[in-house]
């Protein structure tokens, strides 16, 4: 658990740092936006509904909470990437913050879906 607490830590740390000029998650009004918010609660719900979803449809050798953490996280986020590129396409609004919103969601998601289903 102290890697996964670790991890957290140097995740946010890296998102605060390269946004610091920018309007990061600390900024009070990056959650004002309506954008921001629904990433957040599409990475969140994505990544709640993956832990289980790894979890409990592996037959050989059942991962740890770590492992299903991590893929989790790693699943969120990519799918928050490509929604980001798709955005750049001119599909939508393309704003590399929401980045930030995506990323905060999986990890809430995760943490709570393993701290608190397991």
């Amino acid at each position: 658990m102290k890697k996964v607490i670790m991890s957290l830590m140097i995740l946010f740390g890296l998102s605060a740092s390269l946004h610091a000029e920018t309007n990061n998650f600390l900024h009070k009004n990056f959650w004002e936006q309506k954008d921001k918010r629904e990433h957040f609660t599409g990475s969140f719900i994505l990544s709640s509904t993956i832990v289980p979803a790894i979890y409990y449809n592996t037959v050989d050798k059942k991962p740890t909470r770590t492992e299903v953490f991590f893929t989790s996280l790693g699943a969120t986020i990519l799918i928050g990437w490509l929604k980001e590129v798709n955005d750049g396409t001119g599909r939508g609004n393309k704003d590399i913050n929401d980045l930030d919103a995506d990323v905060l969601g999986a990890l809430l998601g995760a943490f709570c879906h393993i701290e608190y289903r397991w």
